[in-house]
């Protein structure tokens, strides 16, 4: 049986030239989306009910993490206030020891204009024309209900990194050391609160005020966001990233991630770290959704690419 990783590498590759169509100009060395961020390190703290939720190293000791915070398209010098700039992204990386580590990605929107990588590909390819005919891409929008709810989210202006709330879309199976299995979805929430400015106040800041805001608040003290657990419902349909799931659910606290200092090394640690949602450990199982495996060889190949033109333009640097 062929990796599946494989089977969507021609996918992968359409997907990636789509989104670096949309940026119009790509820009040596930096990530086809999400090409400005700030990389930050600290801690991630489990709650005890974490330990009997999943069997994931991480959820019974404190482990370093790392995490990048980010702005959507693939220019590293797009204005924070830009309404382009949004969803904001976060990565986050648990080291476990042994060498051990898994990522988490999500965005500060709950949804995703797509469920599978071909309706994903077919929004990218109408996205792209929206200058040159925004009447195709509005009808598109609202022909369509996944995007249409994507984009009703958008717009707004968050106040700071640290109040962004951020949802990672795939559905995970926790499973624990009793070989029970739970189903959710992560959600990131900032121990502060959601908070956004006015469009007049967004205009107002400097096109970098995300990231200078939150280095002068590690200067002050720690940020933190509780890392959370929503638990699917039976009626929920997993398979499907787009959507958020209605009504109550049960919320599990799995613990609190504490960022204290901003990495060394910035331009090298946001070209060179790659994360990968598909990248679980021991304890955390995908559902396979179908956007789940496209990820995988869509990271390994934007993460090539940048290398790449990192590698040629040092030695073009050289030659100089």
């Amino acid at each position: 049986m062929k990796n599946s990783s494989h089977i969507n590498e021609p996918v992968a590759g359409q997907l990636i030239d789509a989104l670096y169509k949309g940026n119009q100009k790509k820009v040596a060395g930096y990530r086809v989306n999400h090409a400005k961020g700030i990389v930050l390190t600290g801690l991630f703290s489990p709650t005890k009910q974490a330990s009997s939720i999943s069997t994931a190293p991480h959820f019974s000791q404190a482990v370093p993490v790392i995490v990048r915070l980010s702005n959507s398209t693939g220019k590293p010098d797009i204005e924070d206030q830009n309404q382009k700039a949004g969803p904001r992204g976060i990565a986050i990386r648990f080291n476990s020891p042994n060498n051990q580590y898994t990522d988490i990605v999500g965005h500060s929107v709950e949804g995703f204009p797509a469920d599978t990588p071909e309706e994903f590909l077919n929004f990218l390819s109408i996205a792209n024309q929206a200058e040159s005919d925004p009447e195709k891409f509005s009808n598109y929008i609202n022909a369509h209900e996944s995007t249409k709810h994507f984009f009703s989210l958008l717009g707004q202006t968050p106040k700071s990194f640290a109040s962004t709330a951020f949802y990672p879309l795939h559905t995970f199976k926790f499973i624990n050391q009793e070989n029970q299995v739970t189903l959710g979805r992560y959600q990131i929430q900032p121990v502060g609160g959601v908070e956004y400015l006015t469009d007049k106040d967004a205009s107002m800041k400097d096109k970098n005020f995300l990231q200078k805001d939150i280095i002068e608040q590690l200067m002050r003290a720690p940020v933190q966001y509780r890392l959370v657990l929503q638990i699917s419902n039976s009626e929920d349909d997993v398979m499907r990233i787009s959507q958020p799931w209605d009504g109550p659910h049960e919320i599990i606290e799995l613990g609190m991630i504490t960022l204290s200092q901003v990495g060394n090394d910035q331009l090298r640690f946001n070209q060179d770290l790659a994360f990968d949602p598909t990248r679980l450990i021991t304890g955390i199982e995908s559902v396979h959704d179908p956007m789940f495996a496209i990820r995988c060889p869509s990271y390994r190949l934007s993460a090539e690419i940048r290398s790449d033109e990192v590698v040629k333009k040092n030695n073009r640097d050289m030659r100089k």
